[in-house]
């Protein structure tokens, strides 16, 4: 899975366009002063905690997986493995 300091592929540029919104405009939603931390989020510096995930999906109309694709991938897959190793030893 991803580590905190590799870039982190997300579809939140593209859902916040397609809705016409500016950066600014989901900071000031979202109750933030500044746009910053939405620009870190879209471009996978950063990642939006649990909350605003959700805050960010019903904005997008979106569900986390649409946002998070690739990062979803890679969750199913590290569970899948997981899973599969637990059951072997069960």
């Amino acid at each position: 899975m991803n580590k905190r300091k590799d870039i982190i592929l997300n579809n939140l540029k593209e859902y916040r366009l397609k809705c016409g919104y500016t950066q600014k405009e989901v900071a000031t939603i979202l109750g933030f002063n500044s746009e910053d931390r939405i620009c870190l989020w879209e471009q996978g510096k950063n990642i939006p905690n649990l909350i605003n995930l959700l805050k960010l999906s019903s904005l997008y109309r979106a569900t986390p997986m649409q946002l998070y694709t690739d990062l979803m991938a890679e969750v199913d897959d590290e569970i899948e493995n997981r899973t599969t190793k637990v059951r072997k030893f069960t």
